[in-house]
């Protein structure tokens, strides 16, 4: 049980999106992940990936840990800071010049699909890591 549950939070990192609701319902199973690039860029979009896992390997071993949705929840509000920190200085070991945030926030997004998991659209708890301006 704590292994499928760390596997589905790993998922909703991984795949920036997590949820099965109509429009505008608040999904509270699921935690989404979204790393905003500065621009739309092939520079910055591709920071945004190194960005993206090495959050991702950051957070698996803590939310393997997480044995309900709400403690993931508490693991990541713990880790914002570190979360930026991880974030800036990748964004400064490449050259680029613009900083990060990350913020925990309920926050609306878009149907996805990825592979056989199809994702509707809805208002769900996220992670967001900002880059730059977040234009991207």
């Amino acid at each position: 049980m704590k292994k499928a549950l760390a596997g589905l939070i790993i998922l909703a990192i991984i795949a920036g999106a997590v949820y099965l609701l109509t429009p505008g319902e608040k999904n509270e199973d699921y935690i989404r992940i979204h790393i905003r690039a500065n621009s739309n860029s092939e520079a910055d979009q591709s920071i945004k990936l190194v960005v993206r896992d090495a959050v991702v390997n950051y957070l698996t071993p803590l939310l393997a840990q997480a044995e309900t949705t709400e403690k993931a929840k508490k693991v990541l509000k713990a880790n914002l800071k570190e979360l930026e920190n991880i974030a800036r200085n990748i964004l400064a070991e490449n050259g680029f010049g613009y900083g990060a945030e990350a913020v925990f926030r309920m926050e609306a997004f878009p149907a996805r699909s990825y592979g056989s998991l199809t994702l509707d659209k809805g208002f769900y708890d996220a992670l967001i890591i900002a880059l730059g301006s977040a234009a991207g």
